[in-house]
């Protein structure tokens, strides 16, 4: 057993400058939050945009829905008075990454990864019951992400981030640490290792 990693896209191995990937991603330069749902959509993603505009700061919204396009129909049609840029299944989330300030996201093991590769700051939400619960505890020990509950919800946690910048710095510093940006070429580097063997 070798600890690798996931295997991810080598796109998440390197950073852009925040300014640069929201022009790539032609939205306004200004404080965004990625909020994603996996590749189903699951989640209280709708509540969790809510709470997220409620916020007294002049900020926008990344949303991803995955393949629920009952979800996207929905968001599109919410009144919010945040920007809001919503999408389906995308293939850009690395430069939405670099765009966002944070992500909010439920901890599926290929997300948590990706997110501690580029080591964007977590708040965890609508963890499904079983392997995410095992990965919010392991990230929560290991001071790599904020949980959000019924009495410390979204909104409260992305307002905690923005107003401490020693948090933002700790999660950095321990992303760096955990992370594994070069899963892919070190299980290839591996491989290749034991076939000359």
């Amino acid at each position: 057993i070798v600890p690798i990693g996931i295997p991810i896209n080598t796109k998440f191995s390197s950073r852009k400058n925040s300014q640069e990937a929201r022009e790539i991603l032609g939205i306004k330069d200004k404080t965004t939050v990625l909020v994603m749902s996996g590749s189903m959509g699951y989640g209280r993603v709708l509540d969790n945009i809510l709470d997220i505009d409620k916020l007294d700061m002049d900020l926008q919204i990344i949303s991803v829905c995955g393949n629920n396009d009952t979800l996207k129909k929905r968001i599109d049609m919410m009144e919010l008075k945040s920007d809001i840029y919503n999408y389906g299944f995308v293939d850009n989330v690395d430069i939405m990454m670099d765009a966002s300030i944070c992500i909010v996201t439920k901890p599926g093991g290929l997300t948590v990864s990706e997110s501690l590769a580029k080591r964007i700051p977590m708040i965890l939400a609508n963890p499904i019951p079983g392997q995410e619960d095992r990965n919010v505890e392991f990230l929560l020990n290991n001071g790599l992400a904020i949980k959000t509950s019924k009495t410390y919800p979204v909104d409260e946690a992305i307002y905690q981030l923005v107003q401490n910048d020693w948090r933002i710095n700790y999660l950095d510093l321990s992303m760096k640490k955990v992370g594994k940006p070069n899963s892919t070429l070190d299980l290839a580097n591996f491989i290749i290792k034991l076939a000359r063997q």
